[in-house]
C-alpha cells in the first residue's frame, strides 16, 4: 500500500513537473450535476466490478475490458478512481484534497462487498485448506 502511494505521488509530481497545472495532473474529481451519494455510489461500483473480474477470473483480458468500461463510463462522472492510491498521488501533487474521503471510503467499501460475495456465493474461490 505504501508503495503504491510513494508511486502514485512520484508519477503525479512528473506530470506535474512535465505539464504544470494545465491538466490538473490526472486530479479526480466528482463533477457538476453528480451528488456526493451518487459519487460514492459509482465509485463503489466501479471498485465492485473490478475487484470481481479480478477474483472471479483472474483473465487479463476481462480485467482490462472491466477497468476500460468503468473508466470510460465513470470516468466523466467521478474520475474513475477505483483505487485510492490513484487519487492520493495528483491530490498530494496538486494541492487539491476535496472530497478526497470519497475516494478512499467507496473503493475500499466495494472492494470488500466483492470479497464478500465471492466468500459467499462462489465458495470454490476460496483458498483450499492444507492436509
Amino acid at each position: 500500500m505504501v508503495a503504491q502511494l510513494l508511486g502514485a505521488g512520484a508519477a503525479a509530481l512528473c506530470l506535474k513537473a512535465v505539464f504544470g497545472h494545465s491538466l490538473l495532473a490526472g486530479v479526480t474529481r466528482v463533477h457538476m450535476g453528480v451528488s456526493l451519494y451518487n459519487a460514492f455510489f459509482i465509485e463503489g461500483v466501479m471498485t465492485f466490478i473490478l475487484i470481481m473480474s479480478i477474483l472471479t477470473t483472474r483473465n487479463p483480458a476481462i480485467i482490462s475490458i472491466a477497468v476500460f468500461l468503468d473508466a470510460f463510463i465513470g470516468g466523466p462522472l467521478t474520475g474513475a478512481s477505483m483505487n485510492p492510491a490513484r487519487s492520493f498521488g495528483p491530490a498530494l501533487a496538486m494541492g487539491y484534497w476535496d472530497n478526497q474521503w470519497l475516494y478512499w471510503a467507496a473503493p475500499l467499501s466495494g472492494g470488500l462487498v466483492a470479497v464478500a460475495c465471492c466468500q459467499l456465493f462462489m465458495p470454490q474461490l476460496k483458498s483450499p485448506s492444507p492436509e
